[in-house]
Order: structure tokens, then C-alpha cells, then sequence
């Protein structure tokens, strides 16, 4: 009897042995598979820092690129050019030259990754000011739709486009919905009819239908934003838009400076 009981004994010891080895190895592929997961996201962030850095690098060489060339013009400009600023001249122009190859490279890359034209976007940015440079034009005949506000002239709208809900329609050919209803909200009225400032019928400074594509990265599926550089009068600004793809067709989801 003993016997018997000190057998059982030795078994129960020994089912609670492997038990015990049983979750110990449980908890250690438990733990090998937390420390995997951990790497994989410890990768992520890194992955991520480094398109961020990517990205941050293309912004200022973009930046470099204006600079470089407003030299290149300032330097062309000048009558007489000593010997030291003939050599700056053309290590400015070689520089350029490099960078320049760069970009192009680099955007045609994205360009044929995305699938985009790109002419479709610099049309699109062409007609979408044009668009809202016609809604600003002067079709107005009787003296008294014109009026001064602290001695600045101003107009009110044609009146075949004159409430806000026919500005918006107008424009959504070439903006998203949300900009024009943003642009046609903009303005004030008199009398109940919308009016605008008569010196925004001029024409903009900005030369909007030669602008130069810098670089292009994907938002979402179908947003991108696009860096552009506008002439302005002698000189240059860079700018940073929005364009979105809706039923196979571009429209510009951000407010051109005028």
C-alpha cells in the first residue's frame, strides 16, 4: 500500500513538472513574439523618420534651387563681370545644372508612379485661375454698380453671376466643392448683391499659367500635393497645393494667391 501511494506520489510530482514546463515555454514564445512585434514597430518608426528626413531634404533643396537661381538672374543682369564673378557665374550655373537634373529626375520617377500627366496639372492650375479671374471681370454697364469704401473702389458682381451659390457652381469645374463655396463666401454684399474689390479685376502679378513643377507626394489615394514655382514680377515665390482626383477628372482643392 505504501508502495502504491509512493508511485502516485512520483506521478503527481511529475504531471506537475511538465505543467509547469509547458507554460514556462508558453510564456517564453509569448515573450519572443512581444520582442518581435516591438522590432517590427521600432522598423516602422524608423522607416517613417526617414521619409520624413526624405522629405524635408526635397523641401530645402527645392529652396536651394529658387536661391540658386535668383543668382543665376542677378548675375546675368550685371553690365560687367570681373573675372572672380565670371567664375562664381558659372560654378552657380554648374551647381544648378546638377540640382536641376536632380528634380527632374526625381519627378518624372513619381509622376510615372502615380500615373499622372504632367501637363494635366499645370492646366489644371491655368484654367482654375482663369476660371476665377472670369468670375472678377467687369461686365457691369449702369455707373451705379460702382462705389468707393474708404477710398478704394469697388464693383459689384455681374448679374449674370452675382449670388454665392452661382460663384461656387461656376468655379467647381475647376475647384473642389469645399474651395468654392470658400471663395464665394469671401465676399461681402451692398444692397444684397455681392460685391469685390475693382483692383483684384487686374491681373495678378503672379504668372500662374507658367509655373514650374518642383515636386509631387501622395496624400491619400486620391489627394497629392504638389510644390509649384509661381513667377511673380521680377522674381519667384514657391508654392505648396492640393489637387484631387474625382471621376477621372483633376480639381485643385486649395486657394490660388492672386
Amino acid at each position: 500500500m505504501k508502495k502504491i501511494l509512493f508511485l502516485s506520489l512520483i506521478i503527481l510530482f511529475s504531471l506537475n513538472g511538465c505543467t509547469n514546463q509547458s507554460k514556462s515555454d508558453e510564456l517564453t514564445q509569448t515573450s519572443e513574439i512581444e520582442n518581435k512585434l516591438e522590432d517590427i514597430q521600432a522598423e516602422l518608426i524608423d522607416v517613417q523618420n526617414k521619409l520624413n528626413s526624405a522629405n524635408e531634404e526635397i523641401t530645402q533643396k527645392a529652396q536651394l534651387i529658387a536661391e540658386l537661381t535668383s543668382q543665376i538672374e542677378q548675375l546675368k543682369n550685371e553690365q560687367k563681370m570681373n573675372k572672380e564673378e565670371k567664375q562664381a557665374y558659372d560654378d552657380i550655373k554648374i551647381e544648378y545644372r546638377l540640382y536641376n537634373d536632380f528634380f527632374e529626375s526625381e519627378i518624372n520617377k513619381a509622376l510615372v508612379e502615380y500615373n499622372i500627366e504632367e501637363s494635366t496639372l499645370l492646366q489644371l492650375i491655368d484654367k482654375a485661375m482663369e476660371r476665377y479671374k472670369d468670375v472678377l471681370k467687369d461686365y457691369n454697364e449702369n455707373e451705379n454698380d460702382y462705389f468707393d469704401i474708404d477710398n478704394e473702389q469697388y464693383s459689384f458682381f455681374s448679374p449674370e453671376i452675382d449670388t454665392e451659390e452661382e460663384i461656387a457652381n461656376y468655379l467647381s469645374e475647376y475647384y473642389t466643392d469645399e474651395v468654392a463655396r470658400q471663395i464665394a463666401n469671401s465676399y461681402s454684399s451692398k444692397d444684397n448683391r455681392l460685391y469685390h474689390s475693382r483692383l483684384n479685376e487686374y491681373s495678378t502679378l503672379k504668372s500662374w499659367h507658367q509655373v514650374e513643377l518642383l515636386d509631387i507626394n501622395k496624400i491619400t489615394e486620391n489627394a497629392y500635393e504638389i510644390i509649384v514655382k509661381v513667377p511673380d514680377s521680377d522674381y519667384f515665390d514657391i508654392e505648396t497645393l492640393e489637387i484631387v482626383s474625382s471621376e477621372n477628372d483633376w480639381k485643385l482643392n486649395s486657394m490660388l494667391d492672386y
